[in-house]
């Protein structure tokens, strides 16, 4: 997991290095909305929509504890990029969760608005006191 999310975060931002700031898709009274937890599909999407806007700490409400501090180290290299070149612009063409018991793997196609490339991604889960948090596969 470490490695999957790694390298699309890092490929995501590095093709965004060249590109015009978009603005985020909601505005700041509807990211509350985004940090429901009772799905693990709505776990991936809220994920999803605050890395895509960089919105790390709020991400790290929906990470498991490896995941925040791998969150935390790449908040770091992040904030060294130029302001105007890190917020990324991505849809969900699929996303199809399989949970047991209190895990889950979820299999998105995505597409990324800015390049109009589209990608598979893989987001494991775990639930911990009834909320399902973006985890490492190890």
């Amino acid at each position: 997991m470490r490695f999957s999310l790694l390298a699309t975060v890092i490929l995501s931002f590095t093709l965004l290095a060249c590109e015009n700031k978009i603005e985020p898709k909601q505005n700041e009274g509807s990211r509350s909305s985004l940090l429901n937890q009772d799905k693990p599909e709505s776990t991936v999407r809220s994920w999803q929509f605050l890395i895509d806007n960089n919105d790390f700490d709020q991400a790290k409400r929906l990470a498991d504890k490896k995941t925040i501090e791998f969150l935390s180290e790449f908040q770091q290299y992040m904030e060294t990029m130029p302001e105007d070149t890190l917020i990324s612009n991505s849809k969900f063409i699929s996303l199809r969760c399989s949970e047991n018991r209190n895990k889950a793997t979820c299999y998105a196609k995505i597409e990324d608005l800015n390049f109009q490339e589209t990608y598979n991604d893989t987001f494991f889960l775990i639930k911990q006191e009834n909320k399902w948090l973006i985890a490492t596969n190890d």
